[in-house]
């Protein structure tokens, strides 16, 4: 509600000199206490978080328990972890409208949902958790933001990030938040439901809603630096992993091989041949390169006779 009347609300908080405080949306991880605690004299210029907690309950148990997306949903309606509208969750949708109210908290600007190509989790299958284990990763859902010069990004997609990485261990129904800002590297957070001093930050930040309605100390204007907002993973390089479905024909993937060789573009390729059925999943890791670039080879490598569906393209988190 917040995301799609938000000039709407400035105007009521401009009218009535009150300040909303978004992160009563975000519970159980209040981030505009957090930000207000921790970064008063700092400037976040990164952020990745697992906002949506029954994103990653899904992927969690698709992954713990090698089963569909559809059982795993029946399971998160049994523990009321789903909205009434799972698209809201599974389209990436509650994500969206959370980073959407951050950019204004971090950086007082109005950001257009629309400008954001997101992504849910909605196509990965227990293969791609498999497939991404093998090589060193887990999936998770990502939100994030950053900030360069005067440009401003932002992503909600499915992310493989390293085993390793904090947020790779943030797993059933819990929340996790990493920063990157101008005097710290990083700093990460974590939450879950059940986190009663997590609580108590969001009880905080709706006692200082009320009382902050001194209008000398609330700037209503929607003015910033920044000038251009865009969608992280289209403008940016970044690593992807991609799964296509094959007919099982050698020459197909070496057909495939030499599109992304010619273009330096392809550090991995890898080929389930243990399959049961007729297709070929083909999974590729590529080098650096932004989406809109690489949807214009994926084109090419869909016009090669055998090659049934591009069935996933997800980033790879950077280290």
């Amino acid at each position: 509600m917040l995301a799609e009347n938000f000039s709407k609300f400035k105007r009521l908080e401009e009218k009535h000199q009150a300040k909303i405080y978004y992160s009563a949306a975000f519970s159980p991880l209040p981030l505009k206490t957090l930000t207000d605690n921790f970064f008063a004299l700092d400037e976040i210029t990164e952020m990745n978080a697992i906002l949506n907690a029954t994103t990653n309950f899904i992927l969690t148990e698709m992954e713990k328990n090698t089963i569909s997306m559809k059982e795993t949903l029946e399971q998160a309606k049994e523990s009321s972890y789903i909205e009434e509208n799972p698209e809201l969750d599974l389209g990436g949708l509650d994500s969206l409208y959370e980073i959407v109210l951050l950019a204004n908290l971090f950086y007082n600007v109005n950001v257009d949902p629309e400008l954001v190509k997101v992504k849910g989790i909605k196509g990965i299958t227990s293969y791609d958790l498999i497939y991404a284990a093998e090589l060193g990763y887990k999936i998770k859902l990502l939100t994030s933001i950053k900030k360069e010069n005067e440009n401003l990004y932002i992503g909600v997609r499915p992310n493989l990030i390293r085993k390793n990485n904090f947020l790779a261990s943030v797993n059933e129904n819990s929340n996790a938040v990493e920063f990157v800002s101008s005097y710290n590297s990083k700093t990460n957070f974590k939450a879950k439901n059940t986190d009663l001093a997590l609580e108590n930050l969001l009880i905080l930040d709706l006692i200082n809603a009320v009382k902050n309605n001194n209008k000398n100390k609330i700037n209503f204007d929607l003015e910033t630096e920044i000038e251009n907002i865009f969608d992280l993973y289209h403008n940016q390089k970044r690593v992807f992993y991609i799964r296509l479905q094959l007919e099982k024909d050698e020459k197909i993937i070496e057909e495939i091989k030499n599109i992304f060789s010619e273009k330096n573009l392809a550090d991995l390729i890898l080929q389930d041949n243990l399959t049961e059925t007729p297709l070929l999943p083909v999974i590729i890791i590529t080098k650096k390169i932004t989406e809109k670039d690489l949807e214009i080879i994926l084109q090419e490598v869909e016009k090669l006779k055998g090659v049934l569906t591009v069935n996933n393209i997800i980033p790879v988190k950077a280290e």
